[in-house]
């Protein structure tokens, strides 16, 4: 009897064992979760402003959460060419209203040229969010919208780029269309330059902008460094002048 309560309890230590193995190695190896913050009008108005600023702009957030000025079908409508436009607070608009945006103030542009095609530019851009967020947003709410072109703003970060340039490769194996890597010239560094030029030349419909835009030259800044309402509307004119003269959109 004494024996077969020794055994058992030995057993017991051994089943533990094994589970407890089990539990750690799915833990060391599981892959993490994506945060993506949810959004809202609430906390959109809720976002830190600075005294600096001396207003509270005015964001006008759709019912798919996208900074938009506008409602968008998913079904897209006839004779209409749709852009995507993804990153973070400078794709987004921060500090301006959106109208103000540069996403808004390129479609608003777009439409003003001698097109045959309607132009719509869906913000999906979000203070804060890195290059895997941003691929999370599109594949939760941007790839539904079947775009005809993506334009992805990117700020340079030595973390963001050594542990998620990675995420690149899966936006270029999920969007089969043509995609504008765009950028400041000096604030990527030229590591962070080739490993973009690398995902775009895999991609036979891929370009990589590094624009020239000098936002301080032209007093287009706030304080801390984000683009104010003249800001956008260069950085719109800059990518409506570079999409037009590479005949990258449908504009004869």
């Amino acid at each position: 009897m004494k024996i077969k309560a020794v055994t058992t309890i030995i057993l017991a230590e051994f089943i533990a064992i094994v589970l407890l193995g089990i539990y750690m190695y799915n833990k060391h190896n599981q892959v993490p979760s994506v945060s993506i913050s949810p959004i809202n009008k609430e906390g959109i108005g809720g976002l830190n402003i600075p005294p600096w600023l001396g207003y509270t702009p005015a964001y006008t957030i759709n019912s798919d959460t996208l900074n938009d000025g506008s409602e968008y079908q998913i079904q897209k409508p006839k004779d209409t060419y749709r852009i995507m436009t993804l990153g973070d607070s400078f794709t987004f608009g921060f500090y301006v209203n959106t109208y103000d945006s540069y996403p808004e103030t390129l479609e608003r542009l777009l439409n003003e040229q001698p097109c045959n095609n309607k132009f719509e530019v869906l913000n999906l851009g979000l203070p804060g969010y890195d290059i895997r967020q941003s691929l999370e947003r599109f594949k939760r709410r941007g790839s539904k919208y079947n775009p005809d072109l993506v334009i992805w703003f990117l700020v340079g970060g030595k973390n963001v780029f050594e542990h998620q340039s990675s995420f690149l490769d899966e936006f270029g194996d999920i969007y089969r269309k043509e995609f504008v890597m765009y950028g400041f010239k000096g604030w990527l560094s030229e590591e962070q330059e080739k490993r973009i030029r690398d995902f775009v030349e895999k991609h036979s419909l891929g370009h990589f902008y590094k624009s020239l835009l000098k936002l301080k030259k032209h007093g287009a800044f706030f304080p801390d460094g984000h683009p104010n309402q003249k800001g956008y509307l260069l950085m719109a004119q800059d990518m409506l002048s570079y999409l037009l003269k590479n005949n990258i959109i449908p504009c004869e």
